[in-house]
């Protein structure tokens, strides 16, 4: 049997799935489909940080494995996890796989994932308690041990650490890093202690040694139990209030030839219906609309099939007014390449134009530029700005 991770997991992130989570976290379907997209590797990658302590990954195995934990509820319909109504033991199984895989570098982890994705900090942790049973789910659903889930995250180790987020290895290397150094110091110490007994001066200093020594057994004996053992509450770290569930808002939009649908309130639909509704506006070029729900693979061209709900809107909204035409810009951040973000931006506008072409959108009311990383709303030094100016927008070029 060939066994994979990445790519089937990918394959849950559903155009529905990325909807009801994104109308249920009140964010973008956007930044949504970013952070799942980035959430699968990321608990991967964290996987991979653990590849060779076997008691580790025994340990997720086991937790898996837990009658309770109910595998096909679990991936048929993972938004349950996103409130806290789903059954307890997949929610704390979830938090118990977060806390062995990152322990106290989870609230860093929330803010690099957040910074990449623009999703808030509390949407970031409530998808990463979606995602998390969801890898344990399809671990139970695929039969993999121990020595199976080492040599398929092996397998596939290159494709895992290409679809993390910038910046996840070097904050899961850091922490891996001090560890050697903590049992190097404490060696040293036992050593210096067989050594040093001779001496009476010492003696006290011996004592604090081996009490030190003692704590730290303890707690490492402790922390390796046959089956995992639950947590009884979340690490301080995740401690902080997590903002309200609110639905995105939606608004009925009702166009001059009588056409209604929903949209976002805060969306490119609604924002350009009630500018083309007044009769006093006129072509602008410096007034552009920004699509809020396109979504390309990264550093490619293609439509996802997410976008289909917002370019039949569009194509609604230029039914409802024949006589405008349109623009479609497109833009990128300063990462790389100039040239290539310009081909990029320049393709993938293009590629919104050929698709409301197909459509039924005339061609002649129709045109497309790239213009790369210029004209950026945000700065470019931080994430967060970047993804900002990572857009397509759409301008009335005649009324």
């Amino acid at each position: 049997m060939d066994n994979h991770l990445l790519k089937p997991l990918s394959h849950y992130i559903t155009p529905d799935l990325i909807t009801q989570a994104a109308d249920t976290l009140d964010e973008s379907e956007t930044s949504v489909f970013k952070a799942m997209s980035s959430s699968i590797p990321t608990l991967l990658t964290g996987l991979l940080n653990n590849i060779t302590d076997t008691t580790f990954i025994d340990k997720i195995i086991n937790l898996a494995n837990h009658e309770e934990l109910d595998a096909s509820h679990i991936l048929s319909d993972p938004t349950t996890l996103l409130t806290n109504k789903s059954n307890q033991f997949t929610l704390d199984a979830g938090t118990s796989t977060l806390n062995m895989l990152f322990d106290t570098k989870q609230s860093s982890l929330l803010d690099l994932l957040g910074n990449a994705s623009g999703v808030k900090k509390p949407s970031v942790f409530r998808l990463l308690h979606m995602t998390a049973p969801m890898l344990l789910a399809f671990i139970k659903q695929s039969d993999f041990d121990t020595d199976l889930l080492i040599k398929t995250l092996l397998s596939e180790k290159d494709d895992i650490l290409m679809a993390t987020p910038v910046g996840l290895q070097a904050l899961l290397s850091k922490e891996s890093a001090v560890k050697p150094q903590v049992f190097t110091r404490t060696k040293k110490n036992k050593k210096k202690e067989t050594e040093a007994i001779k001496h009476r001066w010492i003696i006290p200093f011996l004592i604090f040694v081996a009490s030190i020594l003692l704590f730290v057994i303890m707690k490492k004996s402790d922390g390796e139990p046959d089956t995992p053992i639950m947590p009884n509450k979340v690490p301080e770290t995740l401690s902080e209030p997590i903002e309200p569930l609110v639905k995105d808002t939606k608004t009925d939009i009702t166009l001059p030839n009588g056409y209604t649908f929903k949209a976002s309130e805060t969306g490119l639909e609604n924002n350009l219906s009630a500018w083309l509704a007044q009769t006093d506006t006129i072509a602008n070029k410096d007034q552009w609309f920004n699509f809020d729900k396109l979504l390309f693979p990264t550093a490619e061209a293609k439509l996802l099939p997410e976008s289909n709900l917002q370019l039949k809107n569009l194509v609604e909204i230029l039914n409802a007014y024949p006589n405008i035409s349109i623009k479609i810009g497109g833009y990128t951040d300063n990462t790389g390449d100039a040239n290539t973000n310009l081909k990029l931006s320049s393709d993938r506008a293009q590629n919104v134009v050929n698709e409301l072409i197909s459509m039924g959108i005339d061609p002649k009311r129709l045109s497309a530029e790239g213009y790369g990383n210029q004209h950026p709303v945000a700065s470019n030094d931080t994430e967060i700005g970047r993804s900002k100016n990572r857009r397509i927008a759409l301008r009335i070029t005649s009324k």
